[in-house]
């Protein structure tokens, strides 16, 4: 539900299509998995109100892919920003779709670490470093995604909405 004080309504009461578009984009990451509903109602409302949100196909080099197989948290982080500088409404539905898939469907299950196996007589794990569980290695030596320092899909949707933030206070500054 759109209500008259919310970012959106008071954009499309300025008219100010840029942070009309950003404002739909941010219904659409407020909703994460879920989108489609509350997204087309802030696009109803922006064009009941006479705002054209959408503008024609202008950059052919950012591609859709069209396999879900293909898509992740990174897809969508890289899918919102080409909405952001393309706003077609392929691209609008392309994000709700991508959004429903990535962030609805259930996350597969953690491969469990196999048991480990005592290899001497003594019972008592204390006295025997091979048997204490290991704490940062997996099974394979391998340190974890999170331990090699990679960003987690929530902060790369945090870095980006910052960005978005700053571009809207740039350009409402700049009128």
């Amino acid at each position: 539900m759109i209500t008259s004080d919310s970012f959106l309504a008071t954009s499309v009461q300025k008219g100010d299509i840029f942070a009309v578009r950003g404002a739909i984009i941010g219904v659409i990451r407020a909703n994460l998995g879920h989108p489609a509903n509350e997204t087309r109602e802030a696009v109803r409302y922006a064009q009941d109100h006479g705002i054209e949100v959408f503008e024609a196909q202008n950059d052919a080099e950012r591609p859709i892919l069209e396999d879900p197989a293909q898509w992740n948290e990174e897809y969508y982080v890289s899918v919102l920003v080409d909405l952001q500088q393309n706003f077609t409404r392929e691209r609008l539905e392309h994000a709700l779709r991508v959004s429903e898939r990535v962030f609805s469907a259930p996350k597969p299950a953690p491969i469990p670490q196999p048991q480990q196996v005592r290899t001497s007589q003594n019972p008592s794990p204390a006295g025997n470093p091979s048997m204490q569980p290991a704490t940062s290695r997996s099974s394979t030596g391998t340190e974890s995604k999170k331990a090699q320092g990679r960003p987690s899909g929530a902060v790369i949707i945090g870095i980006i909405t910052a960005a978005l933030i700053v571009a809207l206070i740039v350009l409402l500054a700049n009128r």
